[in-house]
């Protein structure tokens, strides 16, 4: 499907939440974890992909043992580079922008939770309003990596 002369590009990013940490910041850190409990509480353990459920294992989205790299050398891809963009300085988020992300989840887009979206998210707000009253936020974002494959010779 390459054009000749074409690579594949995978792009392993982690936007919606920051990494885990104690370090000091500016603002406290959205509570992820409660959050994620909160989506199973609507909406059930399995968790939803698009129209379908992901499967579960040790790397989201992957039911097989094999890693990308595995799939991509079987499929006669060889590596050719790896890039790191440096996610920087610590993000500020408003009550907003953490609500957004959470509805940026494929396992959380809100089709999934149907005539109780409006409660759910009601519930979001309350959670994040008992972490930081003034809504505000911050994170330290993590790197995303960029890695370049190309059909073997």
């Amino acid at each position: 499907m390459l054009e000749p002369g074409g690579a594949c590009v995978i792009v392993y990013a982690t936007t919606h939440a920051g990494i885990d940490g104690t370090g000091a910041l500016p603002s406290p850190r959205p509570p992820w974890a409660e959050i994620d409990d909160l989506i199973g509480a609507y909406l059930g353990a399995t968790r939803r992909a698009g129209r379908g459920t992901r499967p579960v294992s040790e790397r989201p989205g992957d039911d097989t043992d094999q890693s990308d790299e595995d799939i991509l050398a079987a499929a006669g891809f060889r590596f050719v580079s790896e890039l790191t963009v440096s996610a920087g300085p610590p993000s500020d988020r408003d009550e907003d922008e953490v609500v957004a992300s959470v509805f940026s989840l494929s396992y959380a887009a809100p089709a999934h939770f149907g005539p109780r979206l409006a409660e759910f998210e009601r519930d979001v707000r309350a959670m994040l309003r008992r972490t930081a009253p003034d809504g505000r936020f911050c994170e330290q974002l993590r790197d995303i990596r960029v890695n370049v494959w190309r059909p073997a010779p």
